[in-house]
């Protein structure tokens, strides 16, 4: 699998790679990455929990049930 550094990233706060093939692979994945963001704070806080012990899914499935609006607009932009 090739990657490569494509730049600053709004959603990790700094770098950016990306799988070559994802466009092409998965383009709704793509889609969805290329547009993501986190606020500031927000990943704070996912992150927290799971260094509390709380399990990363467990963390993201709450960040999403605070952030329903925010979740639906990502999402039907892919669709």
């Amino acid at each position: 699998m090739k990657h490569r550094w494509v730049g600053t990233s709004r959603a990790y706060g700094g770098l950016a790679v990306v799988n070559l093939g994802l466009e092409t692979k998965a383009k709704p994945v793509f889609a969805f990455l290329k547009k993501f963001e986190w606020k500031p704070g927000e990943i704070d806080s996912v992150m927290l929990a799971i260094q509390n012990g709380t399990k990363p899914d467990a963390a993201a499935d709450a960040w999403i049930a605070s952030h329903p609006d925010r979740v639906k607009r990502r999402v039907a932009i892919t669709q």
